[in-house]
């Protein structure tokens, strides 16, 4: 049996939780950052045809870095690959993604079962869209040619050619409102909004401009083997037992907090093993466990 950390995440996201948006991996997949940990997630109830999913895909890009709200419920489930099914929504915008590509002509609105509780905003932006003949609606238009001018010159965010795009504009790049600063011939930079673009000439001066350069995350302080992920673990159950014990305190939301970045760390040792070893049962018994008892820790842990 193969355990894969999304099927895992699948099963312990609550109604509604926080990350930034790391990087858009298809026109309705985005890998968002989920307590330290990156996983996939796919955009619920809408359906992108093919002719729509370059469009689809840029105008995802433009929700790259951005702090965001994942909001999944157990009817809307996950798809084939085990990847969950979510409602995104970015900041403190009432739209979700999933809704505004719907509004912008680029997907369908298509319910799951009983987890239609958008399906009215679904379908009433599905309906804006066709009167106003966006998109895929536009009269006699194929998909590939509806999105506007500055959706359609922009290739899709995951494109490599980008990165070559901006090395000839600037040695550095950055988005206008990012806080990151990037060598314009790094993949992360090809991964940036090409429309939100701006150039430094060195990183004097983009560290001028208030950006800071992106450095690569830090490896994991947690070990490599499962030796150091079966450590962590415990760890992080003995922090959780211990606070679990006591009364609403500060001091249990501390023992808590540790325990949350202990069983993080394991989870991150357990999750390159697992992708070593994807049908190793023990080992993914034992990372569900882990990512369990580690969401409680989190979900126990008071906020102020």
């Amino acid at each position: 049996m193969r355990f894969t950390l999304a099927l895992i995440v699948c099963a312990v996201l609550s109604a509604a939780d926080h990350g930034e948006v790391l990087a858009v991996l298809g026109p309705d997949r985005l890998a968002i950052q989920y307590y330290q940990l990156p996983v996939t997630v796919r955009l619920a109830e809408i359906e992108i045809p093919a002719d729509s999913a370059d469009a689809a895909q840029a105008k995802l890009g433009e929700v790259t870095g951005k702090k965001s709200t994942i909001a999944w419920a157990a009817d809307l489930g996950a798809d084939d690959a085990g990847v969950p099914r979510v409602y995104v929504t970015i900041g403190a915008d009432t739209a979700s993604v999933n809704e505004s590509l719907v509004a912008a002509g680029l997907a369908k609105a298509k319910p799951i079962g009983q987890g239609g509780r958008n399906r009215d905003r679904l379908a009433a932006a599905q309906a804006k869209a066709q009167k106003s003949k966006l998109g895929m609606w536009a009269a006699g238009a194929a998909v590939a040619a509806a999105p506007t001018p500055a959706t359609a010159a922009a290739p899709p965010a995951t494109a490599a050619p980008q990165g070559t795009a901006a090395k000839a504009k600037a040695p550095f790049c950055a988005e206008v409102d990012g806080k990151n600063f990037y060598p314009s011939d790094a993949p992360e930079a090809a991964r940036l909004n090409p429309k939100r673009l701006v150039y430094y000439t060195s990183e004097a001066a983009a560290k001028k401009a208030g950006k800071a350069l992106w450095q690569p995350a830090a490896p994991s302080a947690g070990g490599t083997t499962i030796t150091d992920a079966r450590a962590g673990f415990e760890r992080g159950k003995a922090l959780v037992t211990q606070a679990s014990g006591q009364e609403p305190t500060p001091e249990r939301d501390k023992l808590y907090e540790r325990a949350f970045l202990e069983l993080s760390s394991a989870m991150q040792v357990y999750s390159r093993l697992a992708e070593a070893k994807p049908d190793d049962e023990k080992l993914g018994e034992e990372m569900r466990q882990c990512m369990q008892m580690r969401y409680g820790a989190m979900k126990s842990k008071r906020l102020h």
